[in-house]
This record gives C-alpha cells, sequence and structure tokens, in this order.
C-alpha cells in the first residue's frame, strides 16, 4: 500500500514514524515549505529523508493508496477535494474544514460516496480504552438514565510545541484554521459519541487571555442532547494541560481523567497508542470494506457543532 502524508508538522512527523513503525515503507510526503517551522522540519528530513513533492498533482500522480491530510486546517478541505477526485482514500486530521462553505463539503461527501473511497477522521480520542469503556457501559445502561455531561481540554498553547513560536503555530492563526474551539474540538468529538446527537449549543468566550494571538483561548459550551441530557464543556490555552470526562446518570457516573487514569489503563498503553490504533483502523478498513468508526459523516457533524459554537463567539452572539 502506498501512503502519500500532506504536511511535516508534528502529526505528519507522527503519521510518517507510526507507518514506519507498523512496517510500511512506501510512503512520500508532499510540503509546501512554507511553514514556520523549517528548523523542526528539517532535523525530521536529515534523519528519515523521505521522497517529497512540492508539488501537490506530482504527488497524487504517483497513485497514492491513501492520502493523509496533515497540513494546516485551512487546506484541508483543497487538499482532500483533490485526493478524492484522484480516486484517493482519505485520512483526514481534524477539524475537516475551517469555514461554512457547504458546497465545498457536499462535492468531498458526493466524491467519496460516489467512488466508494474510505474517509476517515482523524479523532484519536476514539481509540482511548477507557473512553471506549465509557461508551459500552453508557450502552449497557450501567449508570442509568444518564442526566449529564462534562468535558474540559486544557493546554498551555505557550509550552505546546517548544520548537516553534507559537505566535506561528496553526494553533494560534485563524487564517490557518486555529482557535482552541477547533484545535481541541476532540471535547466535542467526545460529547457526541459518547451521548448522541446535539439539539443546541450555546457558546461563551473568545481572545480572553494576554498570548497576543488572534483566535480564542477560552470557551465555555453549553449542550442540549436530543436524549433531553445537558452537557457542558471548557476549552483552554491558558490553564495546564487537562483531559477529562464527567457523566451523571440516575444511578452512577462515569468519570474519565487522564490525570488519574494509569492505574486503569493496559500495561502497554501511551498515548501513540491511539494514534498507531486509529491509523490501522483506517488501513484494515480500505482493505477490508469496512466503514471507519470515525467517518467523513460523523467528522462534519461534530465539525458543524464546532463552527456553530465559534460562529457564536465571532458574531458576539448571547446564547
Amino acid at each position: 500500500m502506498k501512503f502519500l502524508i500532506c504536511g511535516l508538522g508534528s502529526i505528519g512527523q507522527r503519521h510518517y514514524r507510526n507507518l514506519k513503525s507498523l512496517k510500511h515503507d512506501d510512503i512520500i510526503v508532499y510540503r509546501t515549505g512554507k511553514g514556520a517551522n523549517d528548523g523542526f522540519v528539517q532535523k525530521f528530513l536529515d534523519e528519515f529523508q523521505p521522497i517529497t513533492y512540492t508539488d501537490f498533482q506530482e504527488a497524487l500522480n504517483q497513485r497514492p493508496d491513501l492520502v493523509i491530510v496533515a497540513n494546516p486546517t485551512s487546506a484541508h478541505m483543497e487538499t482532500a477535494l483533490a485526493a478524492a477526485r484522484a480516486g484517493c482514500n482519505l485520512f483526514i486530521e481534524k477539524p475537516v474544514v475551517h469555514d461554512t462553505n457547504i458546497f465545498e463539503r457536499h462535492d468531498l461527501l458526493r466524491l467519496v460516496e460516489g467512488k466508494n473511497l474510505v474517509a476517515q477522521v482523524g479523532y484519536h480520542f476514539r481509540f482511548h480504552p477507557l473512553i471506549q469503556r465509557a461508551y459500552a457501559q453508557l450502552r449497557d445502561g450501567k449508570i442509568g438514565k444518564v442526566v449529564s455531561f462534562h468535558a474540559e481540554i486544557s493546554d498551555q498553547v505557550v509550552n505546546w510545541h517548544p520548537w516553534e513560536d507559537y505566535h506561528a503555530s496553526y494553533a494560534c492563526r485563524r487564517d490557518l484554521g486555529g482557535g482552541v474551539i477547533l484545535v481541541q474540538s476532540h471535547a466535542i468529538d467526545w460529547a457526541y459519541y459518547l451521548m448522541g446527537d446535539v439539539k443546541k449549543i450555546a457558546c461563551l468566550g473568545g481572545t480572553l487571555g494576554d498570548l497576543n494571538i488572534d483566535v480564542e483561548d477560552t470557551v465555555k459550551i453549553l449542550l442540549e442532547f436530543t436524549s433531553g441530557a445537558v452537557g457542558s464543556i471548557e476549552l483552554s490555552y491558558l490553564k495546564p494541560t487537562r483531559r477529562r470526562i464527567e457523566i451523571v446518570g440516575t444511578h452512577g457516573s462515569i468519570v474519565w481523567d487522564d490525570k488519574t487514569e494509569a492505574g486503569d489503563l493496559p500495561p502497554d498503553f501511551e498515548r501513540n497508542t491511539m494514534y498507531l490504533d486509529e491509523i490501522k483502523h483506517c488501513i484494515e478498513c480500505i482493505r477490508s470494506g469496512l466503514k471507519p468508526t470515525v467517518d467523513l459523516k460523523q467528522g462534519l457533524i461534530v465539525n458543524d457543532l464546532a463552527l456553530q459554537a465559534l460562529g457564536q463567539i465571532l458574531r458576539k452572539e448571547t446564547p
């Protein structure tokens, strides 16, 4: 199987290393060379010396079986559309899009369905064993009727990627599709995956810190699910790293906290295990014709919820 990785930021490099560790050697890379972290990328290029293209059409002409879209969020849709038109299966890092252009997403869905392509979106926490366990417990009714959901993701973005100035990172630039809502939309995916469809969403927050960036760094999101349960999500670029879920039911609760999870995890689990499992799953879907755990439709549903929340902040709406 031939792989094409688009983008050599931290996640693109992770996918390359993971594919190599899974004994896949037919890997090519596309990069524009316009990124802000040249030293970081050059170190990778020196170590692995991948076959690299700077012309995307030329890279597609090599007929890859799977295109991994790992460039800045603002380039995801353009890249995915071109790859799908070329008949390539897709693994798209989250989020799929950074704007509300419904015509492009309809085109992508039409291409994926019409050409019978696999299109998986990179919400890797779907492969976390404790989140999977929570999903199974909810489906089995272990805590009775679910009444509330809360999730939190926080990272001090100034320390996120030590090799680059955070001001230049895609995560902190509106023009590249950054901002804590889209970058940390994992929490919105947790809500959708564990709780089901969302009926209403409201969001408060914005650029509240002193990071000197043009994207939101702090938000509070309120949710009402079609089940009748309510939910809340907190996202922050200012607080120390934290991932947490709490779900309350009439007969108990489920809590996952990355600060206290170690005793419940398989002994061989590490953070990269989720990334390995998600790409192995995508490859298996291509080989077997299975539907991905996070297919394009699901990825776009979560994406739309994130964009609804972001839109309220940008329009300064009061929920």
